[in-house]
């Protein structure tokens, strides 16, 4: 009989472990709840059994699988937390245990302790630790049973190198607090949580409903409502990597140039919040080192920050990389050993008005000029000014002849040239020293400079000033000769 109930006991917890539905039986062992699933195996023919198993060799496998998961046997603890009580023979459904952490203290490795639909509060029912055991605590119902802390501690505390074969499940968590996840708090440790409801929990930096550090649950199907927290009001974790804010890459990038957009590091969980507590972790900005050892990029200026509510900012970092490459820069916290994903840039050739000096393209000062990339920077000259990199212009009076090579000079006629970058000549005027007259401008052979105007003025007044003279020089001499005329014949007249 004892022999008969160990295998039904395997059959039980593997029908429990493979999520089968079906009618239970309840048997003891040692005071100790055995299950015997009538639906699918307990009490079907033998031609039943091997018919659904599909063969003798499938139910080997599944037995060889149970003994290398269960050891011997697992045993199920029933928890009532509103009706049991706990003695040492508590745990079968005719007698659960009265809390959790009972159950928990009597469980071995493969044992299953499941919870009956209820409120389950108080010492023994919070801040549960499992103690790197391979046990499975699961509510009955849909959420039915659930761990109220009234406002004061967790409902689990999983930190003993726990695997995925420690599993919580089925349950609803309520009504906790704590600084770090306030219903669940999860250290170094992998645990399966599974269908749980975090439902109104608190946490006063981080993860209102769940919290865990150094190595990830495995989390599924789990649902949230009401929980809060300063960042990752439902779930949150430790610094899981370091983000760096839009904006990169970029293309056509001088190198030795401040980085535009500034650079901007997030301190970020697993879920993508900042971890906006954080203000003391040091940042460094530095060249992505490739895999044989060598770095891409060299940064200079500001390349250590501390981060301010999660985030560090490199303002005035400079970046130098070899011209005409691709390059990659990081953020890291050496201490942790973490960088950000590698973040490119394609830097540019030098160009002209910049001296390439080892990787950098120092652009020339203000004051001096360079027209061609090789050649070094040089004082401007007389006549003109300079403005830093290839920018130069002409004064008013003088007039830039060439570049490469540069040559400023005076204007023979001053007033004809206004300087400026092109060397800009004055109306009517063009050429080299803006000696030249423009098409329409001529007068005389030369260029006016406005003696045309006063000339065609000239000829055109000169007609009508002829003319009234010789009209005003033919009325007199008529007159004079009418008075001759008349003279005469006055004197005829006498005689």
């Amino acid at each position: 009989m004892r022999s008969t109930s160990r295998r039904r006991a395997r059959w039980g917890c593997l029908e429990w472990i493979l999520g089968r539905k079906g009618r239970r039986r309840d048997e003891t062992e040692g005071g100790v709840a055995l299950v015997v699933v009538d639906g699918s195996i307990g009490h079907r023919s033998g031609m039943e059994r091997r018919g659904r198993i599909q063969g003798m060799w499938l139910r080997g496998a599944v037995w060889l699988l149970l003994m290398m998961v269960q050891g011997s046997h697992c045993r199920i603890f029933s928890v009532d937390c509103e009706g049991g009580s706990n003695h040492g023979g508590c745990g079968w459904p005719k007698e659960p245990c009265g809390t959790i952490a009972h159950a928990i203290g009597r469980a071995q490795h493969g044992d299953v302790i499941k919870i009956s639909p209820g409120v389950c509060k108080g010492l023994g029912n919070t801040e549960l630790g499992l103690y790197g055991k391979a046990i499975a605590i699961e509510g009955r119902g849909d959420g039915e049973a659930i761990v109220d802390c009234k406002g004061e501690g967790r409902a689990f505390v999983v930190s003993e190198f726990e695997g995925a074969d420690t599993i919580i499940r089925g349950i609803t968590i309520q009504g906790c607090h704590a600084d770090y996840g306030g219903g669940m708090f999860i250290d170094n440790a992998s645990p399966t949580v599974q269908d749980v409801f975090f439902k109104n929990n608190r946490a006063d930096v981080a993860g209102g409903g769940l919290y865990w550090k150094v190595s990830g649950p495995h989390l599924k199907g789990l649902r949230h409502e009401g929980n809060r927290a300063i960042y990752g009001a439902d779930a949150a974790s430790d610094l899981h990597r370091i983000g760096v804010v839009e904006g990169y890459p970029i293309d056509d990038f001088r190198s030795g140039d401040q980085l535009w957009p500034v650079v901007r590091a997030s301190l970020l969980d697993a879920y993508d919040s900042i971890i906006v507590t954080d203000s003391a972790t040091v940042l460094t900005l530095r060249g992505h080192v490739r895999a044989d050892g060598a770095v891409d990029a060299v940064v200079k200026g500001n390349d250590i920050a501390q981060v301010n509510n999660g985030v560090a900012v490199f303002k005035g970092a400079r970046l130098i990389g070899k011209p005409g490459s691709t390059v990659r820069f990081v953020v890291a916290d050496e201490e942790r050993e973490l960088e950000s994903p590698p973040q490119t840039v394609r830097v540019r050739l030098c160009q002209s008005g910049e001296v390439q000096q080892g990787e950098e393209c120092t652009p020339c000062e203000a004051g001096s000029f360079s027209s061609v990339v090789v050649s070094p920077c040089q004082p401007c000259p007389m006549g003109s000014v300079c403005y830093g990199g290839a920018q130069i212009s002409a004064l008013p009076g003088y007039y830039i002849l060439s570049k490469n090579p540069l040559r400023v000079s005076r204007c023979p006629k001053p007033d004809r040239c206004l300087g400026g970058e092109y060397s800009s000549c004055d109306v009517g005027f063009t050429g080299p020293l803006c000696e030249s007259c423009e098409s329409g401008n001529y007068c005389l052979g030369a260029c006016g400079e406005g003696i045309c105007f006063a000339l065609w003025a000239l000829l055109g007044v000169a007609p009508c000033v002829a003319l009234s003279l010789s009209f005003a020089y033919y009325r007199s001499y008529r007159h004079e000769e009418e008075a001759f005329v008349r003279s005469l014949v006055a004197s005829s007249r006498k005689r």
